[in-house]
């Protein structure tokens, strides 16, 4: 049976349409110092909109990115991330925290006495 299950379908990864997301991110983020968590960033379609976000509060680029905190198990899906983020910040050294690591490993290894105010994704 697992032969003809999705990698995407057997990773629960699901893509959310831009309109819930771009309303979900505008309810998550309420403040231009909000630290944010996106626990699976997929293809960063979330993290775009986060960073729009921030841009419309008037926060810088390099502040907007350094809000954000971002984790992505599968390596094809988060280097898309990466570019995306990288192409918001104008270089290939962005102020996004970005981790190709499994969520539960990743947080008990570097994330576990940070503070976020959002959590964002689906």
């Amino acid at each position: 049976m697992t032969k003809t299950i999705t990698k995407q379908k057997l990773q629960g990864a699901y893509y959310t349409p831009q309109k819930l997301v771009d309303f979900l991110t505008f309810w998550a983020i309420n403040s231009k110092k909000c630290q944010l968590l996106e626990p699976s960033c997929g293809d960063g379609i979330f993290l775009e909109s986060v960073f729009q976000r921030f841009s419309s509060m008037g926060v810088s680029s390099k502040n907007a990115l350094s809000n954000i905190t971002a984790i992505e198990l599968d390596p094809i899906a988060f280097n898309k991330t990466k570019e995306k983020m990288n192409a918001l910040s104008k270089t290939s050294q962005n102020e996004t925290e970005l981790f190709n690591d499994d969520f539960f490993s990743i947080f008990q290894k570097k994330l576990f006495d940070k503070k976020f105010d959002s959590v964002i994704g689906n």
